[in-house]
């Protein structure tokens, strides 16, 4: 049976009996268990954000779950994120994920990408080396 609730700012539909969801500081401890008849998907996840002076919508405000003062503690954040959370849930069913979110929109500054698309803020060979960890995997 699916239901939906907030938690902790994240809107979820979940499986209740494949995903155990625990909150914990300000994200999700994500734990997976296999489903033969379903796709178990993590279709939100993230929202850590990182704020680049001359590259936001709005200089007054910055919204994320998250916030990183440099590029590098975001991309730290993330990679740990990947490492410690999702790729270990892979095994055990994890096929998917959508991470929030690829650029910055307006005041939520939680993008791989500044709102302007100018900067990357993530970092390319090691989110490269994280989607090679996930396709050895699969």
């Amino acid at each position: 049976m699916e239901k939906c609730g907030l938690i902790r700012g994240y809107k979820a539909v979940v499986d209740w009996e494949a995903v155990d969801t625990t909150t914990v500081s300000a994200i999700i401890e994500l734990k997976v268990t296999p489903k033969e008849d379903r796709v178990v998907a993590l279709t939100e996840f993230g929202g850590y954000s990182c704020a680049l002076t001359d590259h936001r919508f709005n200089p007054d405000e910055e919204y994320g779950y998250q916030k990183y003062a440099t590029a590098v503690e975001f991309q730290r954040a993330l990679s740990k994120l990947y490492r410690n959370d999702i790729l270990p849930q892979i095994p055990n069913g994890l096929c998917g994920t959508i991470l929030t979110q690829v650029s910055d929109v307006e005041d939520e500054t939680n993008g791989l990408v500044t709102y302007d698309r100018m900067v990357l803020k993530a970092d390319r060979e090691e989110m490269q080396a994280i989607a090679a960890a996930m396709q050895e995997q699969l």
